[in-house]
Parts: structure tokens; sequence; C-alpha cells
């Protein structure tokens, strides 16, 4: 059983280059990866594994803050069968189960013997990833024959497999932060690092993605502080400065190569306001997670021939927003929760622990990006940050009962008290 789970995780690893390649249109409003499959058949296998062992569940750190969130947003879908049909909650509700299967994928991994293996597929990944996003820019340019199914043009930048420049940027961001991380440890193969770094990071530039960038400079100037050298960080400067004076513009009629461009912008400044506009008329528990499509549709803020193939109408440019629409200010603090638990973790062993100082960059990176993108729910991102968290917490020993990270927890918590008293 072990065996299969361990390869079902390979399998979802080595799909997500693929990205949208590999997807299938179940109904126009539901569409279902290949690596969503496997991921469902892993989390599976490995609840099947539980019961047949009658194993119990492993009492994580995040557990708790992952259970908070999954019955607020449960909460949040009965409240709006006030406002939907049943249809349309049930399909929104696809959403909230496809996050608790990704979710199990943390205490899939917590429980794999194989961390290290596993942390240099999903490097070999993203790294793939970067080379079919090469290549797509030499051989397929533009998304414009595609652009009736909802997808934008992304004219002469890279958007590899995911059809999406900025989603492609954030992929290879992650990547990236995971090589310099090897480039730190012992034993490695430096000129395979290289040769994957150059070709992550020439895609990387490709992207023209300005939230990319700015992840990237935010990951590398967390990275120079945990490490306690400017020197990262000023290179990550130098290095993206003189990358931009450098990049080509093939077309000056090609908006999406000037960085300058101010469309994009004004577009995302729209969709904030609509999203507030929602937030604000349902403030406690949201429209339902995830049926922000039908609101959306509702008000107008989606055009009619767009209902069903626009990739944006069900979702919001910022995750953070997203959130409190569909789940409201309780949703929202149980988020914020999940992620403040994170870091909280990941500062306790940053010290003790060399792969934490890299998933603290990796956080940051996701969470800059989250305010221009909705990547924290893109399903390749998630993917990712779950391996590396369950990795993470399943080393020297994090139980959330009997590790130093709990034991530090708690006696921050008493520590507090007795201060305030």
């Amino acid at each position: 059983m072990n065996r299969t789970i361990s390869a079902l995780l390979y399998l979802a690893i080595f799909l997500l280059p693929f990205g949208q390649l590999l997807q299938l249109s179940i109904a126009p409003t539901i569409r279902l990866s290949t690596v969503d499959a496997a991921v469902f058949l892993v989390a599976i296998v490995w609840l099947g594994s539980i019961a047949v062992r009658k194993k119990p569940f492993s009492a994580l750190p995040l557990a708790p803050f992952i259970v908070l969130f999954v019955g607020i947003g449960t909460v949040s879908l009965v409240f709006s069968l006030w406002h939907f049909n049943l249809l349309q909650v049930e399909i929104g509700s696809l959403y909230l189960v496809r996050w608790i299967f990704y979710a199990a994928i943390y205490f899939v991994v917590y429980e794999q013997e194989n961390k290290p293996q596993l942390l240099k597929a999903l490097t070999i990944s993203g790294v793939i990833s970067a080379f079919f996003g090469i290549t797509q820019y030499f051989l397929y340019p533009n998304l414009r024959n595609l652009m009736y199914l909802g997808w934008d043009p992304h004219e002469y930048r890279v958007f590899g497999t995911f059809f999406d420049s900025g989603f492609a940027g954030i992929i290879y961001v992650l990547t990236l932060i995971l090589i310099v991380y090897f480039c730190f440890e012992k034993n490695t193969n430096k000129i395979a690092l290289f040769m994957g770094g150059t070709i992550t990071y020439i895609a990387f530039a490709l992207t023209y993605a300005r939230s990319s960038y700015v992840a990237f400079l935010a990951a590398f100037f967390i990275l120079s502080i945990l490490k306690r050298t400017y020197k990262i960080a000023l290179f990550s400067v130098i290095l993206l400065g003189t990358t931009i004076l450098l990049l080509p513009r093939p077309s000056e009629t090609s908006e999406g190569v000037k960085l300058e461009r101010t469309a994009s912008v004004a577009a995302r400044g729209n969709n904030y306001l609509q999203t507030l506009e929602i937030i604000k008329d349902n403030l406690f528990f949201g429209v339902g997670f995830n049926n922000l499509r039908y609101e959306n549709i509702e008000r107008g803020f989606v055009a009619t021939e767009d209902r069903e193939t626009s990739h944006a109408a069900a979702g919001s440019d910022a995750s953070i927003l997203f959130v409190a629409a569909t789940t409201g200010i309780f949703g929202l603090i149980g988020y914020m929760l999940l992620w403040y638990q994170m870091i909280r973790i990941e500062v306790s062993k940053a010290k003790s622990d060399h792969l934490s100082l890299f998933i603290l960059p990796t956080i940051g990176a996701l969470l800059i990006n989250s305010v221009f993108l909705n990547s924290l729910f893109y399903i390749w991102v998630m993917l990712w940050i779950w391996i590396l968290l369950g990795i993470s917490h399943g080393t020297n020993n994090t139980h959330f009962i009997t590790s130093p990270v709990a034991r530090n927890y708690f006696k921050s918590i008493f520590a507090f008290r007795k201060i305030n008293r």
C-alpha cells in the first residue's frame, strides 16, 4: 500500500509540468486535470490504508487549522443555499472538495520515508516545466487561436503549459528557490543545478510577469535576511535589473511584453473593487466556497458571452479577497490562522532545519504573488506547497504533541499569559 501511495505521489509530481495540456472538461464550468486525478487517487488510497491498518490520523501542526477552514467553508456553502439553487451549490462545493484532497497531500507526504527524493522530484518537475515554457516561446508564441476558450493571448511571452504567464512565472520562482536550496546542500551535482537554474531563470524572465518578478525579489530578500547577508538580496536585484534591461521586445504592438503596461493594472483594480463589493454585502460567511462565478454573473461582472468560458469568472485577482468573498470574515480569519501557523512553525525550525530557511522565502513569494493573482488556490501551487510542508513537518520530529516546535509553541503561549498577568 505504501508503495502504491508513493508511486501515485510521484505521478502527481511528474504530471505537474504538463499543466493545462492534460485537462478534461467534464462540464462547461467543471474542469479536471490529470494532476487532480492523481491527487484524488493519492488521498483515497492513503485514507484506505488508514482504514485497513486502523491507524489514527497523525496530529500534525496544521491539522486543526485545516479542519477549521474546511468547517467554515462547509458552513458558508450551507448558508449559500438561501441564495443559490442546489445544483449551483453542489458545483461550488467541488472546489472545497478539491481543496481538501490537496490539503491531504500534506498528511500523505508527512508519512513518507523518501522525503529527500520527493524534494528532488519536485525540483526536476519544475525544471521540466521551465523547459516546456522556453520551447513554447519559440514554437507557439501566443494563444490567440484559443481566445475563444477564455485564454488571454500572452503574445511573445512564456506561458508554458499553464497557458498563463503569471501562473507559469510563480511556478518558475518556486523552482528557482529549490534549486538555490540544493546549491547550499552537500553532495549535489552543481553542473546539473546550474543548467537547471539557467533554463528556469530564462523561462521566468520571458514571462514578463511583474507579479512573479516581485515575488522573486521578495523570496531572495527574505532568504538574505535569514542568512544574515546582504549579498543574496543585492545579487537578485542586480540580476533581475540587468535581465529587464536586456529583455527582447519582439513587437512594439504587443502589450504583454511592455513592463510599463497599465491596462492590466486597471483591470485588476476593477476586479478588486468588484470583489470588495461582494464582501461588503456578504460579510460573515461570504457567498459560499466557491459560488463566486454565480455571484459575478448575477451582478453583471462577467460578460454574457464569457459566463461559461472565462477562467477568471470563478475567482478574484487576490487570494485573500477571494477567501473573504467566498467564506466571509470567519473564513478569512481561519485561513489567515492557517498561514500564520505555517510561518510560525518554519520560523521556529529555521535554526535547526535548512529546508525551513527556504520554505519561508517560498511562503513569502507566494503571499506577495497572491496579491496580484489567486495563486494560493492554483492547483499546481497547492500541490507544491503542501508537499514542501509535509516534508518539513515530517522531518526532525515535528509531531504536534511531541516535537520541539510544539513545546516552543506552548511555552510561548504560557510566557505571554504570565507577562499579561
